[in-house]
């Protein structure tokens, strides 16, 4: 069912007329890369079908947790174009895959994905914070909750009375995690950072305590930044974070996102802060699946000093 619902809202174009079975070898070297599938993970190897013709055939070896689901629809676009099919079956237990790309009613191709136990997936960690106005539009917050990533909640607000009340909107609106807070002082500074705001932060600590709270206290603080092991409160540290909008373009936007993704890949263990919109939450779901086929796990914020 997941293959099919991929497959019914992949975008179609035009066929392609296909002159030479060998683009069909460098369509599939392009997936396999864009996947971070590496040469060693492939075999291939030709099946003679008659005088004629041989089949080449590829074994595709991949770590527990991969998506062949994914990489089957990327494949199906790929070839689609050039007016081929990729009709595929799963073969159980092991939950293969094996895919025929069919051109002019005949099998050109086959594409065999197998699991490899031995095989471990990339793991590039980094954090993603969805930052939301307070009080939130109830459509963000479903849209946020449909999201189905592991994204974690941000709560901007200004006043200390609005913290008091976040956890018990949040959770009666079905939020399983509760949010974190971002405050900003009169002048729009995040609290706590280099300086000022501190009568902000008691109050919230008043009003919230435990509560975790976005610490935009650069890491190599002089004797201005605040004391913060003196307040009840688990800090978030932000100061590094890459914070984005929608009101910045798609263009920008993406690159910001690209940027982030390959941070995650140099392990560095980004985190982003991502203001709650529409046209957010749609190029976040666009970019998602693509960096997470390159190893990107999504994980919560950690917390410091």
């Amino acid at each position: 069912m997941a293959s099919a619902w991929l497959l019914a809202t992949a975008e179609d174009e035009p066929p392609r007329r296909l002159d030479d079975l060998a683009r069909v070898d460098s369509l599939l070297q392009a997936d396999f890369r864009e996947f971070y599938i590496r040469p060693g993970q492939v075999q291939s190897w030709q099946v003679e079908v008659d005088s004629n013709f041989a089949r080449r055939v590829y074994l595709v070896s991949l770590p527990g947790g991969f998506s062949k689901t994914q990489l089957h629809a990327r494949i199906q676009r790929s070839v689609n174009t050039w007016g081929m099919s990729a009709p595929a079956r799963v073969v159980f237990p092991q939950r293969d895959m094996e895919i025929q790309l069919i051109w002019r009613n005949t099998v050109v191709r086959t594409v065999r994905l197998q699991t490899d136990p031995e095989l471990e997936m990339n793991r590039n960690l980094a954090t993603i914070l969805i930052a939301f106005d307070y009080p939130p539009s109830e459509e963000l917050q479903q849209r946020f909750r449909q999201m189905g990533e592991a994204l974690h909640p941000v709560m901007a607000i200004g006043r200390a009375l609005e913290a008091g009340t976040i956890r018990q909107e949040w959770q009666g609106g079905g939020g399983l995690t509760e949010p974190i807070l971002w405050l900003r002082d009169a002048e729009g500074r995040s609290v706590p950072g280099s300086g000022g705001g501190l009568s902000l932060l008691q109050q919230v600590e008043g009003a919230m305590p435990q509560a975790r709270v976005l610490s935009f206290v650069p890491a190599a603080s002089s004797g201005e930044a605040p004391n913060l092991s003196r307040y009840a409160l688990d800090f978030i540290p932000a100061s590094q974070a890459r914070v984005i909008q929608a009101a910045m373009g798609r263009a920008d936007f993406i690159r910001a996102l690209d940027a982030f993704a390959a941070e995650a890949q140099a392990g560095e263990r980004p985190l982003l802060l991502v203001h709650a919109s529409g046209e957010a939450f749609d190029w976040l779901q666009d970019r998602l699946p693509e960096y997470k086929r390159g190893g990107l796990t999504l994980i919560p914020p950690q917390q410091g000093p």
